[in-house]
């Protein structure tokens, strides 16, 4: 076996269209409808994220391929972001168990990444001359005997990225490529199943469906708070007052109303002590032994992906989001911003369903995404309103830039910081070579 003659389920970089589909047609005639128990077994398991996909349990890799591709646009179309997360995670390890139980194919698997003369006996061994640019950089590498050994905590930090690649790019394909009769159809065929995790999100909380990038339990109880206008400074006793006459909503709020009220005046304090240090709540001001004070906040936190259409009430970005299409470079500061409070999933969610972007391609966007990003996983650039202008109506009709109206994180001022310092520097040596503009700089 070749490398080329990889399943595309596993190894799908530079595959072409009808790599993709080969899956697809191979396993003809293929019912959606005799497929429902398997699929639904998968969309009720991603609420779980542990889930065991286990390959070797499908008919075949081609039938593994066809079901998760399916399941996943599903997840996908109902914007369900947290369980597809969940179920691209357990492809990730799915996949690497299949291939850690199947040595020749995790041979070529390693040798598609790393280069053909690499091989794996504890480290990643290859000769000096046939180092590629995958390589990751480490202290912890060594040379010996004119090759480079790489230990596995070094490479494998590489691997999961190229499954999940794998994961994408078949939910894409999939996407692309059937016919509009067969995604109605599946649809319909799914309707209850997708009422009934709906239901479960309503029950066990929003944040299992679309995610949470704070513990929901300090979102809930600082919540209860802000809901009250009568006072800003609470004491525990205005606090368990407050827990005891909120009238629950849904399964999820009532659980967490009888948590709170369960919990000792320590605990409970500790719960707003917690949410205080996230520095994800910009309204929870300070919180003493004994008092929490809340502020009134003007400005945008994103903590879920609900908190996106906040931005719409500026009417650049409405006018950007119903635009047709949208140049690069306005998607480029903007997404410069959101990755200060969104995953690069999450992103990938934002072009495709909240703007509408009909080019999107989940390999170039991954690129282009990937490419906003730094070392040390934080945003790279700051690029304020760049590219704008064309979308501005004039602050005189505006309630103001919605740029100045965003809660951003003490990071964001650190590299705001940062970068400054190094176009001054840049600057002084000599003011034509500076590679940021000031215009990159301004908020």
């Amino acid at each position: 076996m070749s490398k080329e003659e990889l399943h595309p389920l596993i190894w799908s970089i530079n595959c072409t269209l009808s790599d993709m589909m080969r899956p697809f047609h191979a396993i003809k005639p293929f019912s959606v409808y005799h497929e429902k128990d398997t699929i639904d077994k998968i969309l009720d398991a991603s609420l779980n994220s542990s889930i065991d996909l286990g390959l070797d349990r499908f008919k075949s890799l081609n039938h593994a391929f066809a079901i998760i591709s399916i399941s996943g646009w599903i997840l996908q179309q109902n914007s369900f972001s947290q369980l597809q997360n969940n179920l691209r995670n357990s492809f990730v390890w799915s996949v690497w168990s299949y291939l850690t139980n199947n040595p020749e194919l995790k041979s070529l698997f390693l040798k598609s990444i790393f280069g053909d003369d690499v091989t794996e006996k504890e480290n990643l061994i290859m000769p000096l001359t046939g180092v590629s640019k995958n390589i990751p950089f480490s202290n912890d590498n060594f040379i010996e005997n004119r090759c480079l050994f790489v230990p596995p905590h070094v490479y494998m930090d590489r691997i999961p990225g190229y499954i999940e690649s794998s994961f994408d790019n078949m939910i894409q394909s999939f996407e692309d490529n059937i016919q509009p009769k067969i995604k109605k159809e599946i649809e319909l065929v799914f309707t209850e199943t997708i009422e009934s995790l709906k239901t479960a999100g309503k029950e066990k909380g929003p944040w299992i469906l679309y995610g949470c990038n704070i513990d929901p339990l300090f979102k809930f109880a600082v919540d209860l708070l802000k809901q009250n206008d009568k006072k800003q400074t609470y004491s525990l006793s205005d606090i368990r007052d407050i827990i005891s006459q909120y009238i629950p909503k849904h399964k999820w709020d009532s659980q967490f109303k009888e948590h709170l009220l369960t919990l000792s005046e320590e605990d409970l304090i500790q719960v707003y002590k917690k949410a205080f240090l996230t520095k994800k709540i910009p309204e929870l001001e300070y919180v003493s032994s004994h008092s929490i004070s809340i502020k009134e906040n003007t400005k945008m936190s994103f903590i879920c992906m609900d908190d996106f259409e906040q931005l719409r009430t500026f009417p650049c970005i409405d006018s950007l989001l119903n635009s047709k299409t949208v140049p690069h470079k306005v998607l480029t500061a903007l997404f410069s911003i959101l990755l200060w409070f969104y995953t690069k999933e999450e992103c990938h969610h934002i072009i495709k369903n909240k703007i509408n972007s009909k080019n999107y391609d989940v390999r170039k966007t991954e690129k282009q995404i990937s490419s906003l990003v730094d070392n040390d996983g934080l945003p790279r650039y700051i690029y304020g309103t760049k590219g704008f202008a064309n979308y501005c109506i004039g602050y005189d009709r505006c309630p103001g830039c919605w740029i100045t109206h965003i809660n951003f994180p003490e990071e964001y001022y650190e590299k705001k910081r940062k970068l400054r310092k190094s176009y001054l520097r840049s600057s002084s040596k000599d003011s034509q070579s500076c590679s940021i503009s000031p215009t990159t700089l301004r908020i």
